[in-house]
């Protein structure tokens, strides 16, 4: 009964977002399609920072305007740079910098939605499936 209920519900809801869901996703699409290996190192890097962390507040500097910052500088500046706007730094910050090594494999992920998730999770250090997941949808990708 419960769960006929919640499903009830939740099904109303996205009826009366299917428009603005749909758009958005849309949005993600057509961003994908123009994306630099510089963009999507700045999307990877905002979804490693934001987990426990607000958006808003990690978004004031994951930003395009730091972008050849957070490519660049050392563990310290960077860890310095993400203090006051998410929690755990000095792990964010070392988890940015591993993940540089990576922005070629990132640029060329399988189009298999799963696959490219599963090649995330295991070589992006910090980064879990549902980050992953949220990472790969950002850039386009779509049934996650």
């Amino acid at each position: 009964m419960r769960k006929l209920l919640t499903e009830t519900i939740l099904r109303k809801e996205y009826d009366k977002r299917r428009h603005t869901i749909k758009k958005r996703l849309k949005e993600f699409e057509l961003a994908a399609k123009k994306t630099s290996d510089k963009q999507r190192f700045l999307e990877l890097c905002f979804c490693l920072c934001t987990p426990q962390s607000k958006a808003t507040r990690v978004a004031s500097v994951i930003h395009d305007k730091n972008i050849d910052i957070l490519m660049t500088c050392g563990w310290n500046e960077l860890a310095t740079m993400l203090r006051t706007n998410a929690r755990f730094h000095n792990n964010k910050a070392r988890y940015i910098i591993e993940a540089r090594r990576y922005i070629p494999e990132i640029q060329k992920l399988s189009t298999n939605t799963m696959v490219a998730r599963e090649f995330l999770v295991k070589n992006i250090k910090g980064l879990g499936y549902k980050e992953a997941s949220h990472f790969l949808r950002n850039i386009g990708y779509r049934n996650i």
